[in-house]
C-alpha cells in the first residue's frame, strides 16, 4: 500500500514586525518599499534588493539592522535558517548598540525561530526567552504573548507537552486580560491553534476540535486559505476519531475555501486527503477513483508535478485494490517516471513497490523480486542521507511493506538463502532505535553475528508477515536453521489469547496453550542451559518467552540482532565519590486538581513503592539520590549508572505519543502531576545509563508500529543510549 496522509497540524509562528522609529526619511521609503515587495511574494526580488541597499556605506545604523532583520524573515520563511541566524544576530548587534530594545527582543525573537526550526532547540529556548524577558520589562503584551507561544512551540517540537501547554495557557490568560486591544484578534487565533495542536497530540480530541470551532466561528483575523486549514485539521481529527463521514464534511468546506482563495496546491492536497478518507476508511473505490482522477486533472493544469506524482500514485493504487492491475501498472509506471524526473526517492520507491506486486500478480516472481530489491535499494540510500536520528523513528512506518513482500516470496521458494534472508529480516526492523542509541544503522552479516555470539548463547530472530508467512531464523556461533511456521495469522491469534491468559491468570489454565505456543515457535532441540536471545517481531514482541522455557531459564530481548554488536558499549567508568551509583524515583504525590492527563484516573498511592527503592540501593551498595512523594519530581531526572523509576505508567496503544510515566508537580505548575511523555524519552541522551528498571505498569507495551516494533518506554529508554532495561508488559497494583 503506498497511501499516506498529510496532517497540516504545526504549532503557529509569529514573528515580529521591526518598527523604523529611529531610520532616516529616505531610507525609511525605501525599506516601506522593499517591504511591500517582500509582502508580495516576491522574496528573491526582495533579498537581492535588501543585499544592495546593505551594501551603502553611509546607511546609518537604524536602518541597516532593520534591513538585516527583514532579509533574516526572508531567509527564515525561504528555509535559509543558518543564514536567516546570521543575519538576525547582526541585527540584534545594531539594535543592542542604540539601545532599540523591541528590536532587539524581534531579532532574536527570528533567532530563535530560525533555530527551532533548524532543530537547535537549546538554542531557540535561550533565543525566545531573552525576547520574552524584554517584552515583560517593557510591558509589551502583544509580544509577551507572541514569545510564549513561540516558547511553548519549542517545547512542542521536543515533545515536552505539558510545558508546551503551559506556556500557551499563559499566553491566553493574557489575551483574555487584554480585552478589545487592536493586536488581540490575531494573537487570540495563533493562541487558540496552539492549543488546539497540543489538545491533538495528547489525545484530548473533543478539547482540540472545540478549540478549531471557536477558530472557525470567530471570524477573527483568519484568510480564506487559513479556515481552510482549520477544516484539513479537523478533518483529520475525526478520521483520528473513526468518524470519516464528518471528516469528509471538513475536507469538502477546506477544498470550497481553497477554491475560493484560488489555493490550487491546497485544492489538490485535500482531495487527495479526501480519496484516500474514501478508499481507506469507507472501501468506496470507485469514488476515491474519481476524486484522484480529479486530483490528477487539477495537478497537471497547474503543472505542479510533486501533487501530480502523488495523485498518480494514489490513483494507481486505487486501481489496484479495484483489480484493476493493467491499469494500475499504467498509473505506477508514470509514477516512477515522474519520480526520477524529479529526483523524488520516496515515491520512486512506492512505484517499484506497485510494479513489484503487477509483477506478483502476472506470475512473474523473479520480475518482481528484481523490482523489490530495486525498491530496497532506494530505501537503503534514503536511510543514509537522515541526518536526524529522532527523524528515523517511523522511516520504515511504510517500507516494511517491501521486505515483507520480497521475504514472503523468498521463504515460498525451494531454494532459500538463509544468509540473505537474515540480511532482510534485520534491514526491515527497529534500526531507527539503533540509530538513536548508538548512531549506527548498519546491517549485520550473519557470519558477523555468529561471531558475536558466546557458545552458550542462542538467537532466534523471528519474523511475521502480512500475507500469511511467518519463518525464524535459529542462530548459534556455529549454525543458523530457518524455519517455516505455522501461518503468521493461527500464530497471532494464538499469541494473543496466551497474553491475555497471562495479563490476567486464573489458576495454570494458560499452561496448555503455552506449550502449544511453544511448540510453533521453538526448536524441538531447544536446550535449557543455554542463554536464550529472543528478536521479536510484531506481535510476538508483547509475549514473555520465559513462559515458554521455563522459570530457570536465562532469556533476554533484542529490537534487532544488530544491538549485539553494540552491546559491550556501556557508560561504565571511574566516577567522582559525589556522583550517585544509583537514582530512584518513588510513589508520586499528586496535586490537588490539574487538568494534566492523569486527573481523570484513579491513581492511589504506590504504598510499596519506596520500600522497594531503598532495597534497591541497599542491594547495590554505594552513594544513592532517592526522591519520593512531593520530591519525585521529574528535573531530577537524569543519567546515573541505575536508575530506578517505581511510578505510575499507561501505554497508550491510539497514540503512542500519549503514553506516560508520572512524576510529582512542580511548584508552579497546572498539571496535576507532571508527565514524562514518550517522545521526551525518545528525543533524550542517556548514555552512561546501565541499568534502567521501569517500575511501572506497561512500559514494555506499546502499539505495535511498522519497522520499529512495539512504540514502548522500554524501547524508548534503549534508543535513549540505556544499555540494558527491565521493564513490564501489563498493568499491576504495586
Amino acid at each position: 500500500m503506498v497511501f499516506g496522509v498529510k496532517l497540516w497540524s504545526l504549532p503557529a509562528v509569529l514573528c515580529c514586525v521591526v518598527t523604523f522609529a529611529a531610520a532616516q526619511a529616505q531610507p525609511a521609503a525605501e525599506l516601506a518599499r522593499l517591504r511591500s515587495l517582500q509582502q508580495s511574494g516576491k522574496l528573491p526580488d526582495a533579498r537581492s534588493s535588501y543585499e544592495s541597499l546593505l551594501r551603502l556605506p553611509s546607511l546609518d545604523d537604524a536602518t541597516r539592522g532593520a534591513a538585516l532583520l527583514e532579509l533574516a524573515r526572508i531567509d527564515l520563511a525561504s528555509g535559509r535558517y543558518q543564514d536567516s541566524i546570521r543575519q538576525a544576530e547582526s541585527s540584534a548587534a545594531l539594535f543592542r548598540k542604540l539601545q532599540d530594545q523591541t528590536n532587539v527582543a524581534a531579532a532574536i525573537n527570528t533567532s530563535g525561530v530560525a533555530r527551532l526550526y533548524s532543530g537547535d532547540y537549546a538554542g531557540a529556548l535561550r533565543d525566545q526567552e531573552a525576547a520574552l524577558n524584554i517584552a515583560r520589562r517593557t510591558n509589551d503584551q502583544a509580544n509577551q504573548v507572541t514569545r510564549l507561544n513561540n516558547i511553548g512551540n519549542v517545547y512542542y517540537f521536543q515533545g515536552r507537552y505539558s510545558s508546551a501547554l503551559d506556556r500557551y495557557s499563559e499566553a491566553m490568560q493574557i489575551v483574555v486580560q487584554a480585552g478589545a486591544q487592536p493586536w488581540v484578534a490575531a494573537r487570540r487565533q495563533l493562541t487558540t491553534a496552539n492549543l488546539a495542536t497540543v489538545y491533538q497530540r495528547l489525545g484530548l480530541y473533543d478539547r482540540a476540535l472545540e478549540s478549531y470551532r471557536q477558530m472557525r466561528e470567530s471570524g477573527e483575523a483568519l484568510r480564506p486559505s487559513e479556515q481552510a486549514q482549520v477544516f484539513a485539521n479537523m478533518g483529520a481529527l475525526y478520521r483520528r476519531l473513526g468518524d470519516p463521514v464528518k471528516a469528509l464534511e471538513q475536507y469538502r468546506a477546506a477544498q470550497a475555501l481553497y477554491q475560493q482563495s484560488h489555493f490550487r496546491s491546497g485544492e489538490i492536497a485535500v482531495l487527495n486527503n479526501i480519496g484516500i478518507a474514501q478508499v481507506l476508511d469507507l472501501s468506496a473505490l470507485a469514488e476515491g477513483l474519481k476524486t484522484f482522477n480529479q486530483s490528477v486533472t487539477l495537478a497537471t493544469e497547474s503543472q505542479d508535478r510533486p501533487l501530480l506524482l502523488h495523485s498518480t500514485l494514489y490513483r494507481g493504487e486505487t486501481l489496484a485494490r479495484m483489480g484493476e492491475w493493467d491499469r494500475a501498472r499504467i498509473e505506477f509506471a508514470a509514477a516512477l517516471q515522474l519520480a526520477e524526473s524529479l529526483g523524488s526517492a520516496e515515491e520512486k520507491w512506492k512505484a517499484l513497490f506497485g510494479l513489484a506486486r503487477f509483477q506478483s500478480h502476472e506470475g512473474k516472481l523473479a520480475d518482481s523480486q528484481k523490482l523489490l530489491r530495486e525498491a530496497i535499494a532506494v530505501i537503503e540510500s534514503l536511510r543514509s542521507e537522515i541526518g536526524s536520528a529522532v527523524s528515523a523513528r517511523g522511516f520504515l512506518t511504510d517500507k516494511r511493506q517491501v521486505f515483507d513482500e520480497l521475504i514472503g516470496q523468498l521463504i515460498r521458494a525451494p531454494n532459500v538463502n538463509t544468509a540473505e534472508l537474515f540480511t532482510l529480516f534485520e534491514q526491515s526492523r527497529s534500526r531507527g532505535v539503533r540509530q538513536r542509541a548508538h548512531g549506527d544503522v548498519h546491517v549485520p552479516s550473519l557470519a558477523h553475528v555468529q561471531g558475536a555470539l558466546r557458545p552458550e548463547q542462542v538467537m532466534v530472530e523471528y519474523w511475521l508477515g502480512r500475507d500469511g508467512s511467518a519463518a525464524s531464523i535459529t542462530i548459534t556461533s556455529a549454525t543458523a536453521e530457518l524455519r517455516r511456521l505455522k501461518t503468521s495469522s493461527e500464530l497471532k491469534a494464538d499469541i494473543g489469547r496466551l497474553a491475555a491468559l497471562l495479563a490476567r491468570p486464573e489458576g495454570d489454565s494458560w499452561q496448555a496453550l503455552a506449550a502449544s505456543v511453544r511448540e510453533q515457535l521453538l526448536p524441538a532441540s531447544a536446550n535449557h542451559n543455554q542463554h536464550w536471545i529472543i528478536v521479536a517481531d510484531r506481535e510476538l514482541s508483547l509475549l514473555p518467552f520465559e513462559v515458554l522455557l521455563g522459570p530457570d531459564v536465562e532469556v533476554s530481548y533484542l529490537p534487532a540482532a544488530g544491538f549485539l554488536m553494540n552491546s559491550e558499549h556501556n557508560g561504565r567508568g571511574v566516577k567522582p565519590p559525589w556522583f550517585s551509583s544509583f537514582l530512584a524515583f518513588a510513589d508520586p504525590r499528586p496535586a490537588a486538581a490539574g487538568n494534566d492527563v492523569g486527573s481523570t484516573l484513579n491513581l492511589g498511592p504506590l504504598t510499596r513503592a519506596e520500600d522497594e527503592v531503598e532495597s534497591a540501593g541497599r542491594s547495590l551498595g554505594g552513594s544513592t539520590e532517592i526522591h519520593t512523594g512531593p520530591d519525585a519530581l521529574k528535573k531530577w531526572f537524569r543519567v546515573a549508572p541505575v536508575v530506578h523509576l517505581a511510578t505510575h505508567g499507561r501505554a497508550v496503544l491510539e497514540d503512542p505519543a500519549r503514553s506516560w510515566l508520572l512524576f510529582a508537580p512542580s511548584a508552579g505548575t497546572t498539571q496535576r502531576f507532571e508527565s514524562l511523555f514518550l517522545p521526551e524519552v525518545e528525543k533524550m541522551n542517556l548514555r552512561g545509563v546501565d541499568l534502567l528498571t521501569a517500575s511501572a505498569c506497561e512500559t514494555d507495551s506499546g502499539a505495535i508500529q511498522e519497522g520499529e516494533g512495539p512504540r514502548s518506554f522500554s524501547r524508548a529508554f534503549l534508543g535513549s543510549g540505556v544499555r540494558t532495561v527491565v521493564s513490564s508488559l501489563w498493568r499491576v497494583e504495586d
